[in-house]
């Protein structure tokens, strides 16, 4: 039990983790250097914390901060894209794609209009 709880222990620190530095260039490796676990052990911690992959977990968290800049501000996709952790503005356009339905472009329009519909 004692090491099950350092189990515990870890999702929140690595949430925290990740949650302030999602923008950054993140890796696997880099994140088990930080919370001192060899890489293979961390994906496996990983996977049965989270019940997903670290870079599954990592695009989704990347996503929703996405979301929320497409429908809080003017920034070009390329931008949000950018701020948000990639580089490759097609390669976020399709991940946007796959886990919303939509294009970072429709998305937007679809926030506009229903920000437009809730103030009429």
């Amino acid at each position: 039990t004692i090491q099950r709880s350092g189990h515990d222990n870890a999702r929140p620190l690595i949430e925290a983790y990740l949650e302030e530095h999602y923008p950054e260039d993140l890796t696997l490796e880099s994140i088990a250097q930080f919370m001192h676990y060899s890489p293979a052990y961390f994906s496996k911690l990983f996977k049965r914390l989270f019940d997903q992959t670290f870079t599954s977990y990592l695009t989704a968290v990347r996503m929703e901060h996405a979301k929320q800049l497409l429908s809080a501000s003017s920034l070009s996709v390329r931008k949000v894209a950018a701020s948000v952790g990639f580089q490759n503005l097609s390669y976020f356009t399709s991940a946007f794609r796959r886990l919303t339905g939509c294009t970072p472009t429709e998305y937007r329009a679809n926030s506009l209009k229903t920000k437009g519909g809730e103030s009429s």
